[in-house]
């Protein structure tokens, strides 16, 4: 697609950038919080890190992707941090086949303003075809989820 004038590349841009963000796409497989509970709890992992941010609708909330390693293997989860509200939830995505369709574990719910809720975690895996996302949603916004990884 070529584009002949800024203001034409600007509104192309915004639709994409929308697009990205309420986009989820593929056919997910919702798991509730009681189907990921023998998923082990991330509390104690150890060497834990963030993977990314993903900023989720208000400045200083994000959704992260995190990995750390428990009982000698590596796992994802995600949590919400920042300047979380009551009400604000998080989730994490898992696919076994590169993003085609996942199961969504959550969502855990901010239960009071400032918390940092995190769902279970899901090991890792050498194999390109399992991969994690973290979402969120900030009440009163739209759902955003970060890039697979």
């Amino acid at each position: 697609m070529k584009i002949t004038s800024r203001k034409g590349a600007l509104a192309v841009g915004a639709v994409f950038a929308a697009a990205a963000i309420v986009s989820v796409g593929g056919s997910a497989a919702n798991a509730t919080q009681a189907d990921c509970a023998s998923w082990p709890n991330p509390g104690s992992a150890t060497g834990a890190s963030t993977v990314y941010r993903q900023d989720v609708g208000r400045l200083g909330t994000y959704a992260e992707l995190r990995k750390g390693t428990l009982n000698g293997q590596q796992i994802g989860w995600a949590r919400i941090t920042g300047t979380t509200k009551k009400g604000d939830l998080v989730w994490m995505d898992v696919s076994n086949n590169g993003g085609a369709s996942w199961t969504q574990c959550g969502p855990y719910t901010v239960d009071a303003d400032g918390g940092i809720p995190y769902t279970r975690g899901y090991a890792t895996s050498s194999s390109a075809s399992r991969v994690f996302r973290a979402c969120g949603r900030v009440t009163g916004a739209y759902s955003v989820c970060g890039p697979w990884w």
